[in-house]
């Protein structure tokens, strides 16, 4: 099926069956995924949405986790879903889970952080590296999507052809609007989302990978350490971008884990 256009939202869509919904991370659009959802579309129904503000998805004001959240559970299915989110994205879903938990039938978060950056008693993204990315982007927003792409396969397999993938693939839509990706970097400065993470209610997966160089794999011990029962998973030699560069050990994951909660 092709493109569909829902309001502000586009989203693309593929197979039938239970509802699956891709959500990207920062500075990127839900074309990432193509691969990875047409896999699990001989299972699923598999929506790859276009955030607010990006791709092409027209701009919301202001571009919150809530107002997004309320776009994505007004938008995207008619039923419950399981909603998978990458990076700034897992936020996305979380803060979708915490305020229209009917809309949620369970959780996958890839490469997610509840609390972005790094503090004295969670690991994250060092304050200082995350200021620098928003100080350059006052800048030159393309820089710093490009510096941020090169940091996001740095430690990947094959990390070059990565590279070149999601570079060929961002050309393909619209840029996003900086005012979006300004909005965006300041959520991840300041989104702390342990509280909505240690009481999920619905089945859930969090996906790490050993070799993530944004969100460390010290969160694997920070859960341990906490007690938070937290259902996750660590993926030897994957990095940030596990879906693309792990893309068959993904889908085996998120299947086994669909099944099991159906």
């Amino acid at each position: 099926m092709g493109p569909v256009v829902l309001s502000q939202l586009y989203v693309e869509s593929y197979g039938t069956g239970p509802p699956v919904v891709l959500v990207h991370g920062w500075g990127m659009h839900g074309g990432v995924w193509r691969q990875f959802a047409q896999q699990l579309s001989v299972n699923y129904k598999v929506f790859c949405v276009d955030l607010p503000g990006h791709g092409s998805s027209e701009p919301i004001a202001p571009f919150t986790l809530s107002t997004v959240a309320q776009q994505l559970a007004q938008q995207i299915s008619d039923e419950p879903a399981c909603w998978v989110g990458w990076s700034l994205g897992a936020n996305v879903v979380l803060a979708l889970a915490a305020e229209f938990p009917t809309q949620v039938s369970s959780l996958v978060l890839i490469a997610g952080n509840p609390c972005f950056m790094q503090s004295m008693a969670w690991p994250g993204m060092a304050a200082l590296d995350l200021e620098h990315f928003i100080d350059n982007a006052e800048l030159d927003i393309k820089r710093t999507i490009a510096r941020f792409m090169a940091l996001q396969v740095r430690g990947s397999p094959g990390f070059r052809s990565v590279l070149s993938g999601l570079k060929r693939e961002l050309q393909v839509r619209p840029h996003s609007d900086q005012r979006t990706l300004m909005a965006g970097l300041e959520i991840l400065k300041t989104v702390d989302q342990r509280a909505v993470f240690a009481q999920l209610s619905m089945p859930h997966l969090l996906l790490l990978g050993d070799q993530d160089p944004i969100v460390p794999i010290a969160l694997a011990q920070a859960i341990d350490d906490e007690a938070l029962e937290i259902n996750y998973s660590v993926m030897g030699g994957a990095g940030h971008l596990p879906f693309l560069t792990h893309e068959d050990q993904m889908v085996v994951q998120i299947k086994k884990f669909l099944k099991k909660v159906s």
